[in-house]
């Protein structure tokens, strides 16, 4: 027995000598403020921690944390096709892509606005610019600008207006309209376009061309019409007015509209959505229109001179001032010189109008008067000289004439609502044949007084 109790005290020394060497681990209430939370197990990372109790360990508490790369995502390309007849909106594009850089546009020119069309909805473009009245299929349009579409007849064809009404029905091949106004073929610059004039319409494919293949045939055939921008109406045709409307006028009913399109994707509509309001203040502003006023030879000497004498200024231009001066710039040839001096050359026909002759032209309206002929220099250097001080003192610019080629062949610039204009003038013409006079006895060469000789390269190096 007392063995026994002497065992068991000694297992409970041994048992405390044990106690009292080892590290102890205390129960510690959750409520104790001296409470140390466990440590992080060994795949735990600092995402895991809440920022306002995170401590750097491996850095000195000075040094600031270096956060984790962040992956960004490349571009999505987008494919944007434009039509030929659009290319020059590929300008202001460039300006506005750099607003989403979240894209990058792969910009490709095609045929016309039809294969646009097509390529957008056969997934080969994810936007597309066009110019028409529809948008096609499944494709959905953001207007950007209106383009007004001229119906066009040749400029030797005595038509110049047309109703609504007659134009719809020659595009319905109505025989009776089309004999009425002398049309037996309508043409269109695409095949949507007629739908402009009679809603459905469609134009036969061998009746679609370019606008300048247009043109060309309109100039030879004065029986064709045919729609396409009026922008690009050339002088060889004749922009037609309907309901007495011109193409350029407010209220004028063709007008095609320019449109970013897309598919069925929302982010690409969205991104349509944004491109057009975007090219909307960024296309320049609808040019200005002014009136010019043009008249061919004017000659005011002989009996025209001995008139002006007898009833004054007014008679040469009294029944035609208004239509004259109402337009923005007047031009004319004017086919003799102003002054009191000189010697006449030794040519068939000489004129030499008196100065009562600036007044007429002064009141007339005349803005620009071409000099460059062979007149000017019909009574020597000083009666040119005379003419233009008239001219001068009038306020009337000239061109095609000067004192030295430079000034002979200087352009005249003026600025009308906006618009600046160059005017130039020359003159090309034969050896006289009764008398022999030179044809070359008037050019200004060098120092040499004269006018402006038409030779086309030069012209073409002039005008550019």
């Amino acid at each position: 027995m007392r063995i026994a109790v002497l065992f068991l005290l000694a297992l409970w020394v041994a048992s405390l000598a044990a106690c009292t060497s080892a590290t102890p681990t205390p129960l510690i209430s959750p409520a104790s403020p001296s409470a140390t939370p466990d440590p992080l197990p060994a795949t735990a990372t600092l995402a895991a921690i809440p920022a306002a109790s995170a401590t750097a360990t491996a850095a000195p508490p000075t040094d600031t944390p270096i956060p984790p790369p962040t992956a960004t995502l490349p571009p999505r390309r987008v494919r944007l096709h434009i039509p030929e007849e659009l290319k020059g909106r590929s300008l202001e594009l460039q300006k506005l892509f750099r607003d989403h850089p979240e894209f990058s546009f792969l910009v490709e020119l095609v045929g016309d606005s039809a294969q646009v069309a097509r390529d957008c909805q056969e997934g080969r473009a994810d936007l597309g610019l066009v110019l028409g009245p529809a948008v096609g299929q499944g494709l959905v349009g953001y207007p950007y600008h209106e383009v007004p579409v001229a119906a066009v007849v040749s400029f030797t064809k005595q038509l110049e207006q047309v109703s609504l009404e007659q134009l719809r029905a020659v595009y319905a091949s109505d025989a009776g309209a089309r004999a009425a106004l002398g049309i037996t073929e309508t043409l269109a610059w695409q095949a949507a376009a007629p739908a402009l004039v009679q809603p459905g319409a469609e134009a036969a494919s061998e009746a679609i061309a370019s606008p300048d293949v247009l043109l060309a045939r309109v100039r030879a055939d004065r029986r064709l019409v045919a729609l396409l921008p009026y922008a690009q109406v050339k002088p060889e045709a004749r922009a037609l007015r309907i309901d007495g409307l011109h193409p350029g006028d407010a209220g004028y009913p063709l007008v095609a509209q320019e449109q970013v399109i897309a598919g069925a994707d929302p982010r690409m509509q969205q991104l349509a959505q944004a491109l057009s309001a975007a090219l909307r203040p960024a296309l320049p502003a609808a040019p200005a229109e002014i009136d010019l006023a043009m008249v061919g030879d004017m000659m005011l000497a002989r009996d025209m001179g001995d008139m002006l004498r007898q009833h004054g200024p007014d008679y040469a231009y009294g029944a035609v001032r208004r239509l004259l001066s109402e337009a923005d710039i007047t031009l004319g040839n004017l086919e003799c010189v102003i002054s009191e001096r000189g010697e006449p050359e030794p040519k068939a026909y000489v004129f030499r109008a008196p100065l009562t002759a600036t007044l007429s032209l002064r009141d007339a309206g005349f803005d620009v008067l071409n000099l460059a002929n062979n007149h000017i220099l019909d009574y020597g250097v000083e009666a040119m000289g005379d003419t233009f001080d008239q001219l001068r003192g009038a306020g009337i610019a000239h061109i095609g004439a000067g004192m030295t080629e430079a000034e002979a062949h200087a352009p005249v610039h003026l600025e009308v609502n906006g618009l600046r204009l160059a005017f130039l003038g020359y003159a090309n013409y034969p050896t006289e044949t009764s008398t022999g006079f030179p044809a070359g006895a008037f050019v200004a060469v060098g120092d040499r007084p004269g006018i402006a000789w038409g030779e086309t390269e030069r012209i073409r190096r002039e005008v550019a």
